[in-house]
């Protein structure tokens, strides 16, 4: 069975059996495909839409979504990857809490705020693109991402929040001088990372003390200032 709901002239067809639509935003799926297309029309993916979906290892959003609610693919372990579109501008906090599976994301849309436990423990997570539009990287965005090696920090970013990359796998990191403040033990437990260049001369008043990691591990990874970005 198939329904149609319709919304100031817009049409949503989907299975109520698979997708339960309030109006145009998506509370729940409710099935069990590996590949699941979410249906024209919807304009916002619910506060845990896909919580503890395990079946689910590829997602297409279409481009009439804004907005993704907190949680909304949380412990999806067989999620390999996702693209947001451009239209999609706001994405909520622990979106990908535990998604183990997880390979490579983009994010297309003018986005502003990569929130709190991001991609926390997202062990598998090799390929992040994110738009020039980021202004903030959240608490924990980062943590325990283990095979995050590489990562390329938007030139419009002004924060980064606290332990956002702690136990990452990166291996180097260029920070442009748009970030005005670095929270405490923004990359602690980077045993990979032996040197962060850093584009301005010397330590921003916005910066925390300790913003690379806090005593006795403190000094382990070096700060270059004045670096310019490698091409």
């Amino acid at each position: 069975m198939c329904y149609t709901f319709r919304m100031e002239e817009r049409e949503i067809k989907f299975d109520p059996e698979v997708f339960e639509i309030e109006g145009t935003v998506l509370k729940k799926y409710k099935g069990s495909y590996n590949y699941v297309e979410i249906p024209e029309g919807v304009t916002e993916i619910g506060e845990r839409a896909f919580y503890h979906v395990y079946c689910v290892d590829g997602v297409k959003i279409p481009e009439t979504v804004t907005k993704v609610g907190r949680l909304a693919f949380c412990h999806c372990h067989k999620l390999k990857s996702i693209i947001f579109p451009k239209s999609v501008t706001e994405i909520g906090d622990s979106q990908f809490y535990r998604c183990h599976s997880l390979k490579s994301i983009t994010i297309l849309g003018n986005v502003k705020v990569i929130g709190f436990e991001f991609f926390m423990a997202c062990h598998w997570l090799t390929s992040v693109t994110l738009p020039d539009s980021v202004e903030e990287i959240g608490q924990r965005a980062f943590f325990l991402c283990d095979e995050l090696k590489r990562f390329t920090l938007p030139s419009s970013l002004k924060i980064i929040g606290k332990e956002a990359f702690t136990g990452s796998g990166l291996t180097s990191i260029y920070i442009p001088s748009t970030v005005e403040k670095i929270e405490k033990c923004a990359f602690s437990g980077c045993d990979n990372l032996p040197r962060i260049s850093c584009e301005a001369k010397q330590k921003p008043e916005g910066w925390e003390e300790y913003w690379i990691d806090e005593p006795p591990w403190a000094g382990k990874t070096k700060a270059l200032w004045g670096s310019k970005k490698k091409k």
